[in-house]
């Protein structure tokens, strides 16, 4: 079998997947969710099985991988990031990785650099795709997580300055001391209150309005027929940052 590909390359995504597999691995064994353990399990067996596959090309290119092993620092950092941030942190921060990884699998798919093996790596490159929607649910709570802190500094800063304002203003024209003191915290809890019920409505809107495009979409891909149900995963391929012929490649 001719191969289009260099050793260093076939390692290299030998090693990948080996690292992959083990970070699962790991993550699996510290996660207290049972339902998200078993998806780390799963995949880190999917990652398991993507490196036997890159495993067996090297073997039929001459190439000897037994002495290849998983980046002992990226299994260690990424666990090390879990326990500090989260696995939501950790997701975000892998995401250009993966991209990169669905980007260099699609090229090679539309090179055909793998020669009969092209099929397979087409279902490897579809099991990365799959791979960043277990972690959805975790990507948006991290997101909703870094929001509420946003909103939360927005609101100090603008609950200082409203209370500052008023002690500033009281100060030369009252002299006692806690009547100023009773007036700022009375600014300061107005606006708090005011500042509360603005985030409560803002949240609830939307997510009302998220809530009311995810039943669209839900109908909308129920009356699709496959040609348009394939225009819209390239799509969203493309707005994941891969390239027209790579989305293409991978939509059907």
């Amino acid at each position: 079998m001719e191969l289009r590909l260099s050793r260093d390359e076939i390692i290299e995504n030998y090693r990948d997947e080996l690292t992959d597999a083990e970070i699962y691995a790991a993550l699996a064994r510290i996660e207290n969710n049972s339902k998200l353990r078993e998806e780390l399990l799963k995949l880190s067996q999917y990652e398991t099985g993507h490196a036997e596959f890159w495993k067996a090309v090297a073997g039929q290119a001459g190439i000897d991988v037994s002495n290849v092993k998983p980046s002992k620092f990226s299994v260690i950092s990424s666990v090390l990031i879990r326990r500090l941030f989260g696995l939501g942190f950790l997701v975000k921060l892998r995401e250009s990785a993966e991209v990169e990884a669905i980007k260099r699998y699609g090229e090679m798919v539309r090179k055909r650099v793998l020669g009969p093996h092209t099929d397979k790596l087409r279902e490897i490159l579809l099991d990365e795709v799959s791979h960043e929607e277990v972690f959805k649910e975790e990507e948006s709570r991290f997101e909703a997580f870094i929001e509420n802190i946003r909103d939360a500094m927005y609101g100090m800063s603008d609950g200082l300055v409203e209370v500052l304002a008023a002690v500033a203003g009281l100060a030369p024209v009252v002299a006692d001391p806690m009547l100023i003191t009773l007036a700022g915290l009375i600014v300061g809890t107005a606006g708090t209150l005011s500042m509360a019920v603005g985030a409560y409505m803002s949240t609830k809107a939307q997510r009302d309005i998220r809530e009311t495009m995810l039943s669209k979409i839900d109908i909308e891909l129920e009356n699709l027929n496959m040609e348009d149900r394939t225009k819209r995963v390239k799509d969203a391929l493309n707005k994941m940052g891969i390239d027209e012929k790579t989305a293409s490649e991978i939509a059907p």
